[in-house]
């Protein structure tokens, strides 16, 4: 009989050797409808049980509607990058400058099938390491109160600044303001 240790060793390696096929590079205007397809599945799998139907799709329509995605990166307001592996889009996440030496992640969303398996802190390690490049101090996010992930970005290293109420249209999004220093 293998030891469970063995069993365990083998099942990191081949976790390491799918994660490692991973690329991270940096989505472009024809990517557009990539986003808009991630965020779609995601979105009910992240918020479908906080958000109420109406507010979701409110939501979806209004920050991934395809002239705003255009208009962000055209404008480079946010700086939009794209995991793939094998070429298959499985992930995104989306920053920008808020003010001085300190940026916001703006989005971070994974694949439901996919989630789990280290790619989106891949891709906050990815925005980490660019900000330290540019020498930024600080990087933002905001996350629902009630959102799994809040636990995910705590174990990366993002502490908690304050609660956020914020209307967007006729809705409110309950969040947590996170912070983590570079």
């Amino acid at each position: 009989m293998t030891p469970p240790f063995i069993i365990e060793l083998r099942s990191i390696v081949i976790n390491l050797l799918i994660f490692m096929k991973a690329e991270i590079r940096d989505a472009q205007i024809h990517d557009v409808s990539i986003i808009q397809k991630i965020a779609q599945e995601t979105w009910p799998h992240a918020y479908g049980s906080i958000l109420s139907a109406a507010q979701l799709k409110y939501m979806l329509d209004a920050l991934y509607a395809e002239h705003v995605l255009r208009q962000l990166i055209e404008t480079q307001q946010q700086h939009f990058l794209l995991l793939t592996k094998d070429e298959i889009p499985l992930a995104f996440a989306a920053y920008g400058l808020l003010h001085h030496h300190t940026y916001k992640l703006h989005k971070l969303y994974i694949l439901p099938a996919h989630q789990g398996k280290g790619y989106g802190k891949k891709l906050i390690e990815e925005v980490i390491h660019r900000l330290r490049e540019i020498r930024q101090t600080k990087l933002l996010l905001n996350v629902n109160r009630q959102n799994n992930a809040v636990e995910f970005y705590k174990k990366i290293g993002f502490r908690t600044i304050r609660n956020e109420d914020t209307p967007i249209g006729p809705f409110w999004m309950h969040d947590y303001l996170m912070q983590i220093k570079l």
